[in-house]
């Protein structure tokens, strides 16, 4: 085996190990935060969303994960989960969760219409066009900066 063979394997197998250590300290996947339970993709897809902003006059906050993705399971365990931050985005929001597990999640045909590239990654729509997008975990007090900057 070469040196270069030897890294790579080696490399995979701590990769390995790393997820397997996630998986094993922060158990399965988390549930999807409360404030989304109405506003999925299932039903509700993201047409459906900027019409309900077109009509209250409250932006659309699209959130992409998937159930695979570490960084999304901590960020729907910490910041979405925080009182805080479910408060705000229920009240100032039409909150949407783009489940993009697979190809044939209910989310992945939205999250490509808005060209998610990598998750966790969180959108604010006015009249159906982004603008303000974030992508990787957030801390809830960052999150509440960010939504209150974007909106």
């Amino acid at each position: 085996m070469t040196k270069s063979n030897l890294l790579v394997t080696v490399g995979f197998f701590a990769l390995l190990a790393g997820v397997i250590a996630y998986k094993t300290v922060n158990g399965s996947v988390a549930p999807t935060p409360d404030v989304f339970a109405s506003q999925t993709t299932s039903p509700v897809g993201l047409d459906d969303a900027i019409e309900q902003s077109r009509a209250s006059g409250r932006p659309v906050l699209a959130v992409a994960t998937a159930d695979w993705c570490p960084p999304c399971q901590a960020l729907k365990r910490n910041a979405l989960a925080d009182a805080r931050v479910e408060s705000y985005i229920g009240e100032r929001t039409i909150p949407i969760y783009l489940d993009v597990t697979n190809a044939d999640s209910p989310g992945a045909a939205d999250a490509s219409r808005l060209q998610v590239s990598s998750i966790p990654a969180m959108y604010i729509l006015r009249d159906g066009e982004v603008i303000s997008q974030h992508r990787g975990n957030l801390s809830a007090d960052e999150m509440l900066r960010w939504l209150e900057g974007a909106i």
